[in-house]
């Protein structure tokens, strides 16, 4: 048992309840505290990957906006070049 449950099993004994009740109180906290454990790792797991996912999105969308303004900047100068060209021809 961990020290939390020794406690809760010393409480458990001193509140009069049977050494079996006790016994058993406790090793079934320590199983909650157990799966509590690995529910917060799995968690920090999460969060990890989520971390990673946020900075793919800000990438992506940082890409994506740079290719709208080569875009723009493309379609601007081709306006250009096509004014040029009509003054060109008669």
């Amino acid at each position: 048992m961990t020290v939390m449950n020794s406690e809760l099993y010393r409480a458990l004994r001193e509140a009069q309840v049977s050494e079996d009740t006790a016994s058993k109180a406790a090793e079934s906290v320590a199983a909650y505290d157990a799966k509590f454990a690995e529910v917060r790792g799995d968690i920090a797991d999460v969060k990890g990957e989520l971390r990673l996912v946020k900075w793919m999105a800000g990438i992506s969308l940082a890409g994506i906006v740079a290719v709208v303004g080569v875009l723009i900047n493309l379609s601007v100068q081709m306006g250009r070049l096509t004014e040029a060209v009509g003054r060109l021809a008669p």
